[in-house]
């Protein structure tokens, strides 16, 4: 594992983003993307998925919240408290279980922020925003991204701006696998995809689903959750100096597990990891289950966030 990143060890519970508050995200709080406001740089703007009761079957949102660049662990709900984007139920997004957050990315060139997000499940739609992501307009060419060849369903396209190329890696189901690995696709404009063909990352059987990529220098960095129904979920690392090939899994894998702790929020599986360095130190936000290990899925899971004890070299 390169020094850029080095091992988490200090980690809290996100107080306003817990659940069993009755709120839309009662159940769950995950798939952080978090960024520094482009029009203010003391603020951090995050987007998340949400789940309202019941645990596992609740509706699904995104939301957003704020913190200063100050004290990245204190946060506010924005919109009153209430979702910045929740299932249009007379398009394609109809008849499913909601909406997850994959990824934001931020575009310089006409200073709106881009939306990627899953509904029920099986494919990937766009919205944008003008300001900052209080509101949102989806895209007319949704779904931007569908399943194709043996795909049955495709989630969680995490999204990059790499020079004059959009970059994404996306989750997949087949009628016989689940989440067996990521696979790539590229654009130029971040609405039309050309999807590669084939996996470019799989990780020994383990389902993997929510990851972010982000670069430091010429590496690229894939973070992502592993799991599945009878092993623990956990957070890992690989990388590569190729955006397509050669991606190689972290010698420090898996590089952040269950805290074990009695009574915390993360004690018995971690997922859905976002990384963002600010000021020179790492912090991961990620979710925790608290109830219990499996079955995974009916679990609470709050949001939480570690961060290195000094700062990156």
């Amino acid at each position: 594992m390169p020094d850029n990143i080095k091992p988490f060890a200090a980690r809290t519970r996100i107080a306003a983003l817990d659940t069993g508050k009755g709120n839309f995200f009662d159940s769950q709080t995950y798939d952080p993307s978090v960024l520094i406001n482009p029009d203010d740089p003391t603020e951090l703007i995050m987007f998340f998925s949400a789940m309202a009761a019941p645990v596992q079957t609740g509706i699904q949102r995104i939301g957003r919240a704020t913190a200063c660049v100050s004290d990245p662990t204190t946060w506010k709900v924005s919109n009153n408290g209430k979702p910045v984007l929740t299932p249009d139920e007379h398009g394609w997004e109809r008849g499913g279980d909601g909406l997850r957050c994959d990824s934001v990315v931020y575009n310089h060139v006409d200073k709106r922020l881009y939306l990627y997000y899953t509904a029920h499940g099986s494919q990937v739609g766009l919205a944008t925003s003008s300001d900052l992501g209080l509101t949102w307009t989806r895209h007319a060419a949704n779904p931007i991204l569908s399943p194709s060849g043996d795909e049955k369903n495709n989630s969680q396209l995490a999204v990059i701006m790499d020079g004059g190329t959009w970059r994404g890696y996306y989750s997949y189901r087949t009628g016989s696998r689940v989440l067996p690995a990521y696979r790539y696709a590229t654009s130029s404009d971040g609405v039309k995809w050309t999807k590669s063909g084939g996996d470019v990352y799989s990780d020994g059987g383990r389902y993997m689903e929510f990851h972010q990529i982000f670069k430091i220098g010429d590496r690229y960095y894939l973070a992502y959750e592993s799991g599945g129904d009878d092993v623990d979920w956990d957070i890992r690392i690989a990388t590569s100096t190729d955006p397509e090939k050669g991606w190689i899994r972290s010698t420090t894998n898996p590089f952040f597990v269950k805290s074990g702790a009695e009574g915390a929020f993360d004690r018995y599986l971690v997922a859905t990891p976002w990384f963002i360095n600010i000021n020179g130190i790492w912090w991961m936000y990620y979710c925790g289950a608290k109830d219990h290990a499996q079955p995974y899925g009916t679990n609470h899971w709050p949001m939480g966030v570690a961060y290195q004890l000094a700062p990156s070299p």
